[in-house]
């Protein structure tokens, strides 16, 4: 779906121990625009994310993961920063998830949506 970015799944712990070793001020170089499946599997990365993009490192991130997803707040909410400082770049962020409802998780157009709609 995106071939020009790199797939990473957090369901191999030797992927979340190369995610975890990243610093964040290296993060656009070697991990760059990605797509990162399980992704709360290894909560650091959502800070690593946010400062990358703050740090004009990176432009997007396609964040997958499984319903645990929606229970921790504090790390869709840094969605909700880089919003906030992206101006007029910012279109939306989905947090996709294995439930079936599609509903607003936090401002601005931060949406958890069934994976199934987006993959299929």
């Amino acid at each position: 779906m995106y071939p020009d970015l790199h797939y990473i799944t957090c369901d191999a712990p030797e992927k979340r121990e190369i995610l975890r070793e990243v610093h964040s001020a290296q993060w656009g170089k070697v991990i760059g625009n990605a797509v990162i499946d399980e992704v709360q599997k290894e909560p650091s990365v959502f800070e690593k994310i946010k400062s990358a993009y703050d740090g004009h490192q990176i432009s997007f991130s396609l964040l997958l993961g499984s319903s645990q997803i929606l229970l921790l707040k504090r790390y869709y909410r840094a969605l909700g920063e880089i919003a906030k400082k992206s101006d007029n770049r910012w279109r939306g962020g989905i947090v996709a998830y294995s439930g079936k409802a599609i509903y607003k998780l936090d401002e601005p157009n931060i949406w958890a949506v069934p994976a199934r709609r987006l993959l299929t």
